[in-house]
């Protein structure tokens, strides 16, 4: 069995559009399965396999097999992926720049993986990473360039983008709705609208997103071994059943179930 994985930086132009761009390779005699853990975060990539990838969003028994070709995907909950051999090459994009990219809302794509067509700009990619060496350099200079297309003929609202930032900065999940929507003068109701979409979900859910994958950071990267009440307590939650409670109904694990068995991709993918 061999498994690759690595992130690569955007250029300097995309750094607020563009997290990170990442190459994934499996190879493997027989099918395994890897855990996914959702970062808040919508992906698009090019897979080439073989055999179809297949995928699960939570307990949902619906199949989304990948199969060569470009998707676009984004989740609040758990992905279990089952596969032998695949290269996949891709970018995590902020959400707010999602729609001005491919033209599709985030709550039409939310927890599964829709096939996309493909850019004129995007053609060489397929015969790239199906070639023979390390092609991702120039995989990942096509879709800046494709990007940066995109960008340049469509208006941004930069309100949302600073509302992002806002909440994934440090201790910014500690706001409440009422507070994020009076901070920007919005209604209670008009920012649940606007939010649906910019981010595809429900601000109290992209909260609780958020506060997951700090809860994560520190589950995974803690020197010392942290007691779930104090990563509760950091995360911005009272009490230690409820935090245990909104983990779960995010990914299907407990905190110590997924500390214990992490798996290849569970801890690949983070907002932070």
């Amino acid at each position: 069995m061999s498994f690759k994985f690595e992130t690569v930086a955007p250029r300097e132009s995309l750094s607020a559009v563009v997290k990170n761009f990442f190459v994934l390779e499996f190879s493997n005699d027989t099918p395994i399965t890897d855990l996914l853990l959702p970062d808040g975060l919508p992906s698009f990539f090019y897979i080439e396999a073989d055999k179809a990838v297949e995928t699960f969003f939570g307990d949902d028994t619906q199949l989304f097999p990948l199969q060569n070709g470009f998707y676009v995907g984004y989740s609040n909950t758990a992905v279990r992926f089952i596969h032998t051999e695949a290269k996949i090459a891709g970018a995590s994009i902020y959400p707010v720049f999602f729609n001005l990219i491919f033209g599709k809302s985030l709550m039409s794509i939310l927890n599964q993986f829709q096939r996309q067509d493909e850019p004129n700009v995007l053609i060489p990619v397929s015969s790239l990473i199906a070639g023979s060496g390390d092609n991702y350099k120039e995989i990942f200079g096509l879709f800046e360039n494709y990007m940066e297309q995109q960008l340049a003929n469509h208006p941004f609202n930069n309100e949302f983008l600073q509302i992002y930032r806002e909440l994934t900065s440090p201790g910014g999940y500690r706001l409440k709705v009422e507070e994020l929507a009076e901070h920007v003068g919005y209604s209670t109701r008009h920012l649940h609208t606007r939010f649906q979409q910019h981010f595809g979900m429900a601000p109290k859910q992209f909260i609780k997103l958020v506060k997951f994958n700090h809860a994560l950071k520190y589950i995974y990267e803690k020197d010392e071994a942290s007691s779930l009440a104090s990563i509760a307590e950091v995360v911005g939650y009272h009490d230690q059943s409820h935090f245990i409670r909104d983990f779960k109904a995010i990914c299907g694990k407990t905190p110590k179930e997924i500390a214990s068995a992490p798996g290849s991709l569970a801890n690949k993918f983070r907002l932070f």
